[in-house]
């Protein structure tokens, strides 16, 4: 081969690696990342296994679903373009044209029919409750979906919104996280980290912030500290750290107010809250205005009920229990508690250590004695799970922004079989309660369910169970650079952030 000939081939050569260098590259290599910062430690992350808020975040990223819910709760077409409900218990799903997984493969029915009975049958998923009353799914066409309820199910579209649709015949558990989201993984995912990027053939519009990554389980504290130091883009702020923020030159603060609730609650089988006196004098020295001014900085606000604005079954009319102390004390009278009797343990997590000593400090006005348990997260969910918690703080997101859902899960007798009450760890059975909830659960009429709520709300108070104490705001802190409104339920979803452009404060 002649000096020209061999020129020839080695830029052939050349360009060849060139090239298949650059399909190994990630899409937006020379973007900097969004880094979001979550102070909790990432689940694992089957979609259809747990429903944790820090894995949801990552989901709703990668996954579409039949339906979403949107920032405040509504329903919005996803996957499904359009639904109708051919009868009571049946609907009929008309899917997306033109959809791609992650990997290429066009989503259809199949993958959706799979996805929904894979999620039902998920061993000790969380989705095995939102789904008990679908009693089938079947593929119409390739765009096409039936679903058929047992009995009548008024928040289906709602819960198939947390259900995300993956590839048929994916594996059990999932560990290579293949979506049609407007996401998709950019590089094997570590414990502490996952980064992903813009999936080039996502439906919808492409996003505009093109490249992200989550940090999980860093302290609040050292997140904003890399925050100043411009490591990291948006973090999770406690309340008390909200001052310092709001003190500081280009950085903002977003707020929401969660539809969701801390309350206080009792494991009513254990003394001294076996006796419903002692329960309503906790209920009674409770000063909810004092805790959302001073524990949150007056990031929150006193609750009435266990579900916030703009929940369907929250009733503005319905005041916050006023504090009064001396009915307080007249409760334990009627009690008939030895003093000694009052002694008991608050449970509940480091991140609410604020608040538990807020209470402690309030009910030991009228006579109780509380012993702080400050624990990990597990160990609480376990010592729940027992019953073995005297007391404890807790909260509950109310994701899907209704009121009777959290009273199917809370309040209703505990049923396994009919997956009812799986939440219910304060331990009651009250006839009267699962016949309000199941009556709320069993109409479409708006009108017959907002009044078969309003029923459990009167019967819990009157019961003095799941005290409600304070509706959170969620607070994230970031550079001014960023334009985004948080979500009511305190999802991150990076599909609806974007960077301001140089010039944008000029065009404003």
């Amino acid at each position: 081969m002649d000096r020209e000939g061999e020129m020839i081939l080695f830029r052939l050569v050349a360009w060849c690696l060139f090239s298949s260098l650059i399909c190994f590259l990630p899409v937006h290599a020379g973007e900097q990342p969004l880094r979001i910062v979550f102070p909790v430690k990432l689940e694992p992350p089957d979609p259809h296994h747990r429903f944790w808020m820090v894995s949801e975040s990552l989901n709703l990223s990668l996954y579409g679903r039949l339906a979403r819910l949107d920032g405040g709760g509504r329903i919005e077409p996803d996957l499904a373009v359009s639904w109708k409900r051919t009868d009571d218990t049946t609907y009929r799903f008309q899917l997306r044209e033109g959809v791609k997984f992650h990997d290429g493969r066009p989503c259809t029915a199949e993958d959706v029919v799979f996805s929904l009975k894979r999620a039902k049958s998920y061993p000790e998923g969380v989705h095995q409750a939102r789904l008990k009353s679908m009693a089938d799914v079947r593929r119409i066409s390739d765009l096409e979906v039936e679903i058929k309820v047992d009995g009548i199910d008024p928040l289906l579209l709602q819960k198939l919104a947390l259900i995300a649709v993956v590839p048929s015949k994916s594996p059990m558990p999932i560990t290579r996280h293949v979506g049609t989201g407007p996401y998709r993984w950019a590089e094997r995912p570590e414990p502490e980290r996952i980064q992903f990027e813009a999936f080039p053939d996502y439906w919808g519009a492409p996003p505009e912030v093109k490249s992200v990554e989550m940090i999980f389980g860093m302290n609040r504290k050292t997140a904003l500290q890399r925050l100043k130091q411009g490591s990291v883009d948006l973090v999770e702020i406690a309340h008390e750290d909200a001052d310092e923020v709001d003190q500081l030159e280009d950085f903002w603060i977003f707020s929401s107010l969660s539809p969701g609730v801390t309350y206080l609650d009792f494991q009513i089988h254990l003394a001294p809250f076996d006796n419903p006196h002692v329960r309503r004098a906790v209920h009674l020295a409770l000063d909810r205005e004092s805790l959302a001014k001073t524990v949150f900085s007056d990031y929150a606000r006193p609750a009435a009920q266990l579900a916030g604005p703009p929940s369907f079954g929250f009733d503005a009319s319905r005041p916050p229990r006023a504090r009064d102390l001396a009915a307080a004390r007249e409760a334990l009278k009627k009690a008939e508690c030895p003093p000694e009797a009052l002694t008991f343990e608050l449970f509940g997590t480091e991140s609410r250590q604020k608040l538990l000593q807020a209470v402690k400090d309030q009910l030991s006005e009228v006579g109780f004695r509380v012993q702080l348990r400050i624990v990990e997260w597990e160990e609480l969910i376990q010592v729940l799970d027992g019953h073995k918690a005297q007391a404890y703080v807790m909260g509950w997101g109310n994701i899907l922004h209704d009121l009777g859902d959290a009273y199917e899960h809370l309040l209703h007798s505990q049923d396994k079989e009919k997956r009812l009450g799986l939440a219910n760890t304060t331990g009651i059975s009250d006839p009267e309660i699962d016949r309000w909830i199941d009556a709320a659960g069993n109409t479409f009429d708006l009108e017959a369910r907002y009044a078969a709520i309003q029923r459990v709300t009167q019967a819990a108070e009157k019961r003095a169970v799941l005290l409600p104490l304070v509706y959170e705001m969620t607070l994230w802190a970031g550079p001014a650079d960023l334009e985004w409104e948080p979500r009511s339920d305190g999802l991150v979803y990076p599909y609806t952030i974007r960077r301001k452009k140089r010039g944008d404060e000029a065009s404003e």
